[in-house]
This record gives C-alpha cells, structure tokens and sequence, in this order.
C-alpha cells in the first residue's frame, strides 16, 4: 500500500544546504527503498513529502525524528495514495527563496512558513513548485524515474 506522509519541522543551525555527500547518499538509499522525497526550506523550516510503500515511509520518518539535523515534526499529512505524485524524484531540494512569481518578486519575501499556521495544501502548493522547478531547471538528469516492479 502506497502512503504519502508531509511533515515540516525546524531547521537546527545552518542546515540549509543539502550537502552533496548527503544528497547522493539520500537519493541512493530513497532509490533503493523505492521512495519518492521532495523538500522545501525558507532557513528556519523544512517541509517534506516522502512517498512509497507504508512500511518504507514509516521507517524512514522514524529516522528522520532521530536525526539531529531538525527538531520538532508535526505531520501535516498522511494518507493512502493510488500513485506517487513526485514519482519522477528520488530527492528534490530547493529553497524557498529559489523561486519567483510572475511578476518577478521573491516568493519567498511574501509566504510565511509557520508550523503553527500551514495547512497540508499549503505545503503541497508549495512542494509541487519544488516539483516544478526541478522540471523546469534542473532537466532529466537530475530526476531519477522510480518504477512499479
């Protein structure tokens, strides 16, 4: 059974940029574990989506409650799904401030990221533009296509 699971949490120090030693071994372990993972920053906070089977979701938030890079998860989501919805990314990443509106103004300096505040459509509003994005500049090479087998 396939489940997606969106949580935000606080960002611990300056963990903003996903170390590329850390990202390939993510994307490596998501690939293996048939996950699909997309995540989001402004600086303070995280939100994330992991996608896969039931088991393989539950695992892997139980290690991200462990790990020190972040403190305080609220799941803003969870539920059963027919299909992965960011099924093209074994990890996405981008910050907040990474994308613009139409009219050239950083996104960033006018949504407020709140734990206290978002809803799950916010912050699937918002992950699907990390989704977009990649799409959009980072092309095929940087997604990795995960398969039903």
């Amino acid at each position: 059974m396939l489940v997606q699971l969106v949580y935000i949490s606080t960002c611990v120090g300056n963990q903003i940029d996903m170390d590329p030693e850390m990202f390939n071994a993510a994307r490596a372990r998501n690939i293996d574990r048939g996950i699909a993972s997309v995540v989001l920053s402004n600086n303070i906070y995280y939100i994330h989506s992991i996608e896969g089977e039931r088991d393989a979701v539950n695992k892997l938030y139980s290690t991200i409650l462990r790990d020190t890079k972040h403190k305080n998860c609220i799941i803003l989501r969870y539920l059963e799904i027919s299909k992965k919805e960011f099924e093209d990314f074994s990890v996405a990443f981008a910050r907040l401030s990474d994308f613009d509106t139409t009219d050239g103004n950083t996104v960033g300096s006018t949504i407020t990221i709140d734990p206290e505040t978002i809803t799950s459509s916010i912050a699937m509003s918002l992950l699907r533009r990390v989704a977009a994005h990649h799409y959009a500049h980072e092309g095929i090479h940087h997604r990795i296509r995960h398969r039903s087998e």
